[in-house]
């Protein structure tokens, strides 16, 4: 069996943001950098069904789609653009109806992903390093954050995570160029 060859540095990591479903991220949220890495984890769902015959074991199973999570921290970002992502996943709509102030409560009540003010935002992930992937996800719901880390004598971070609503892609890679 061959070894692994392969090494993937992606640098220092900017991420882009657009209001969700089928816009492309265009806007630049802010970056990360090595000391609290992006983490993307894909959890594929499946109905399961068994039989007479095999009792509690799984007889056949049928994929019925994928979620993506995404986590990450960044250490620079772009407070105006900050407060309109937390505008749109906390109250929907439009990003040109202005900006409401970062510790707003959100609109309770409604549905995120449909109806006339949908909350989610568009993400894409993009590298330094040239012949890395790039990740766009296109439909995706604010999970936790902001989370401010590090208050003090340190630099600040913040945090979030996000997660994938149904969708017909869940994420699309494209090479670095």
């Amino acid at each position: 069996m061959p070894a692994a060859t392969d090494f993937h540095v992606n640098g220092p990591t900017s991420i882009y943001w657009d209001i969700g479903g089928t816009s492309t991220p265009s806007t630049e949220l802010g970056k990360t950098d090595n000391d609290d890495l992006i983490r993307i984890t894909f959890r594929d769902h499946y109905r399961t069904f068994s039989r007479n015959d095999t009792g509690d074991m799984i007889a056949e199973s049928v994929l019925s789609g994928t979620t993506a999570v995404i986590d990450f921290t960044m250490v620079s970002w772009n407070k105006d653009e900050l407060e309109k992502l937390l505008k749109r996943v906390r109250v929907g709509g439009t990003l040109a109806s202005g900006i409401l102030n970062e510790g707003i409560f959100a609109t309770v009540g409604g549905s995120t992903v449909t109806g006339a003010l949908p909350k989610t935002i568009s993400l894409k992930i993009d590298p330094t390093t040239v012949g890395e992937t790039v990740y766009t996800f296109k439909n995706l719901m604010l999970t936790t954050g902001p989370e401010y880390i590090d208050f003090g004598n340190t630099l600040k971070r913040i945090a979030f995570s996000f997660t994938s609503v149904a969708s017909t892609e869940v994420a699309v890679t494209s090479v670095k160029a």
